[in-house]
């Protein structure tokens, strides 16, 4: 979150020329900066697809990635507003400090908290919870709002590991608190297949970039502007019949609507889906 006068910005590894230059596949990257560019935070990037696969005709969704960082995206139903009256932002930390907790305590030999085994046998102190949730800036402020490493990296999750030791907690206990201030800092409803939702969220805005059709915006956006450039684009060898094939879908119209429903032709967790216009 940056301070009044501050500029946003975003730095992302990758290069999309490179990749393209190495696979021959046309690559789209800097969806963040292509945000920024009209004024908006730049993050999550994800409610698009949430949005369009996850809108009901009566009821509400509420659905919630964890990531690195947490972020929630909550659509209402269909008779009041649906995907255009849909919001999103960043909780807060999602296994960030779950993890560097880990590499604490292991000395870098494990990674992650597997299946949750070491916190489902400590105690929470939830003192602890209680203290960081209530003091800390960025759980306390309102959306629309975005955050990354630079607010909740490993500084900070050390900060919670000593604290955790000094109050006599063990490496379990640890565990359990840390998951515990996770946890109670964000709400989860709608399952979705991890191992997939990230890719096809961004395979998605990759095409909406092709296609040049502004993709949806969250109404608690800072600016509602519509972006038909939301990403930047390296072309690949087929890059050509990648054009023929976006003009082909276009159907000779100078401008595509905003997409605002996905038909799943097979079961969901399968990914298969197209496009159909609102």
């Amino acid at each position: 979150m940056p301070e009044e006068g501050e500029t946003r910005s975003a730095f992302c590894l990758g290069e999309d020329t490179v990749i393209s230059a190495i696979t021959g596949i046309t690559t789209v990257t800097d969806f963040r900066m292509a945000e920024q560019a009209v004024g908006r935070q730049g993050a999550p990037l994800v409610a698009l697809i949430d949005g369009l696969l996850l809108h009901h005709p009566t009821k509400w969704r509420v659905c919630q990635n964890i990531g690195g960082i947490a972020n929630l995206c909550v659509i209402p139903p269909d008779t009041e507003g649906g995907v255009d009256s849909m919001v999103d932002w960043d909780c807060g930390p999602g296994n960030l400090f779950i993890d560097n907790a880990m590499r604490y305590f292991t000395n870098g030999e494990m990674e992650y908290d597997k299946d949750g085994e070491w916190s489902s046998r400590g105690t929470v102190c939830q003192d602890i919870v209680d203290k960081f949730l209530n003091t800390n800036k960025y759980c306390n402020h309102v959306p629309p709002k975005t955050t990354g490493r630079e607010t909740f990296g490993d500084n900070e999750g050390q900060e919670i590991i000593d604290e955790c030791l000094a109050a006599g907690c063990d490496k379990y206990d640890t565990l359990a608190t840390i998951t515990r201030i996770t946890a109670q800092n964000i709400i989860n409803e709608t399952g979705v297949p991890s191992d997939a939702k990230e890719a096809v969220s961004f395979a998605q805005q990759a095409m909406e970039a092709i296609l040049g059709r502004p993709a949806l915006v969250p109404i608690n956006s800072d600016n509602l502007l519509p972006n038909t450039i939301s990403g930047k684009i390296a072309p690949g060898r087929r890059w050509r019949e990648v054009m023929k094939s976006s003009i082909k879908f276009g159907e000779g119209r100078s401008t595509l609507p905003t997409v605002k429903e996905m038909i799943v032709q097979r079961p969901y967790t399968s990914w298969k889906a197209m496009q159909a216009f609102d």
